[in-house]
């Protein structure tokens, strides 16, 4: 090893035993004015916000990991203070909450056969103007000779908005025809190999070209192949990289964590295509790092991600810190992330704190600009099964897998 490799690792060392203050001094540091939030903004935001796709894929990887079916809950409560524009013009003093529920159990062995199951459900509340856009679904999987198939159903239900989509103390300004157009099912396939292949196509049915008068037909609307190996196949390092491609309709975009809003909705446009390449652990020095490009039917840059992630000598306390640069459709901005999670009873009770200044990372809260978001995360199980706020390889959080036989 280089001298100059030895003293970089040294140092890093070293503010390891720091990273954990720092991490905590994110929660208070955030400034206290909030961004304000607009009605067509906060609709967008919230129809593609829950990501219960990629929570299926976290919990596949796991299962994969070690080699069995594995039941788990986890329970999400994020909090963001906010200022709302009102279709009189005005703004008034608000605040979003989300609420993020996971369950799921079965029974066997990955490399043999298993079968299991899961329910999610997932709701945002702005308490002055009664919104509470929500989704629910339930998934069934099968497992045999380290495969992992899939079946999911989701609802979901838009918020409750003017005719002109703006925040409303009145609730009779809604549109007659609003139901028709934000809530809708989508029903999604999936498989998931060992070697870290995934794949899934997502059929909707929302009414396809026009928000009025439009009928409802079933379509795909979605696409997309993951692959990350868990085990290290290549120089160790690389650590552990990773390429996602999706392709998505952007009016009923359920992918990725880039922002997209919409807000000229019931006109047909080009699917898009995203692809993500990146690694974990990469040099072997805790480093997450990614570059998320549209590739088509534009190539534009869409976000670059870099983390830095550490753990306790018994790996039962884990500090984050992210930054990430994207380009929203409206410049480029930069958000930030912190994370902090607790293992207590031999890893199997763990909670999580965090906090995040503009962040596009959906589950951290919804995509929305300006916002301080301070949130808490449970899980009862493996804290593998379900997705931190810091993605990371599930092989990189995992304790001891001396159960995966």
């Amino acid at each position: 090893m280089s001298k100059t490799r030895q003293r970089f690792q040294n140092k890093l060392t070293f503010f390891d035993r720091k990273l954990i203050i720092v991490a905590l001094l994110f929660f208070s540091v955030g400034s206290r004015v909030e961004g304000v939030v607009y009605g067509p903004q906060f609709r967008s935001a919230t129809l593609s916000s829950v990501d219960m796709l990629s929570s299926q894929l976290t919990l596949m990887q796991a299962q994969s990991l070690y080699n069995k079916v594995l039941s788990s809950a986890s329970f999400s409560y994020v909090y963001a203070p906010a200022e709302i524009f009102m279709n009189d013009g005005s703004i008034i003093d608000g605040a979003f909450t989300r609420s993020i529920m996971m369950l799921s159990a079965g029974y066997g062995k990955i490399n043999k056969f298993g079968v299991f199951g899961g329910l999610q459900l997932d709701w945002v509340k702005e308490k002055t103007t009664s919104n509470d856009p929500n989704e629910g679904g339930y998934f069934l999987g099968l497992s045999i000779y380290n495969f992992q198939l899939t079946m999911a159903y989701i609802d979901q239900n838009g918020p409750t908005l003017d005719g002109n989509y703006d925040f409303t103390l009145v609730k009779n300004q809604q549109p007659s025809d609003n139901s028709g157009w934000d809530n809708y099912g989508l029903r999604v396939f999936s498989v998931y190999h060992k070697i870290g292949l995934y794949a899934s196509a997502t059929f909707s049915d929302k009414p396809q070209l026009t928000f009025s008068g439009g009928e409802r037909e079933t379509y795909m609307s979605e696409s997309k192949i993951n692959f990350q190996p868990l085990q290290s196949m290549l120089p160790s390092i690389l650590g552990l990289p990773f390429l996602d491609y999706s392709s998505y309709t952007p009016n009923y975009s359920y992918s990725g964590d880039i922002r997209d809003y919409y807000d000229g909705v019931g006109t047909e446009q080009e699917k898009r295509h995203n692809l993500q390449i990146g690694a974990d652990n990469l040099f072997n020095l805790k480093i997450r790092s990614s570059l998320t490009m549209q590739v088509s039917p534009e190539v534009n840059f869409k976000m670059g991600e870099l983390a830095y992630v550490i753990m306790s000598e018994k790996k039962n306390a884990i500090a984050g810190i992210r930054t990430q640069v994207f380009d929203d459709g409206s410049g480029m901005k930069v958000g930030y992330d912190s994370y902090l999670l607790l293992s207590i009873a031999k890893k199997y009770v763990n909670v999580s704190f965090s906090y995040s200044y503009n962040s596009p990372q959906r589950l951290t809260f919804i995509p929305l600009d300006d916002l301080h978001v301070f949130g808490v995360q449970f899980i009862l199980g493996r804290r593998e099964t379900a997705k931190a706020i810091i993605p990371f390889a599930a092989s990189s959080l995992a304790g001891e897998t001396t159960d995966a036989k």
